[in-house]
């Protein structure tokens, strides 16, 4: 897993913003490449709307929906593995094991 520095609004990436930031190694004393560019107005205005239009659809799921959607975003999470730990432990300096 190798961050990109995107944003993704909806299916598309994004990255119109006029900031950009990087992610700190707090023990090295290091920033972290890459370069993360903030979102626009624009593009958090239609991340909301994305929001809104997903939502009612969401809701009228049963719970048992939720979980099962719930439980495929957690599965693609832990696929990523040693990669998103190592990355979690680089930003964090709070260890692997927590």
């Amino acid at each position: 897993m190798e961050p990109q520095g995107k944003n993704l609004v909806g299916l598309s990436e994004a990255g119109a913003g006029d900031k950009s930031f990087k992610s700190y190694n707090p023990t090295l004393g290091a920033e972290i490449e890459p370069e993360f560019v903030g979102a626009s107005s624009e593009e958090v205005d239609r991340a909301m709307q994305l929001a809104g239009e997903a939502f009612p659809v969401f809701r009228r799921k049963s719970g048992e929906e939720r979980a099962v959607f719930l439980e495929k975003i957690a599965d693609e999470i832990e696929a990523i593995g040693d990669p998103l730990l190592e990355r979690c432990d680089a930003e964090t300096g709070l260890g692997i094991p927590r």
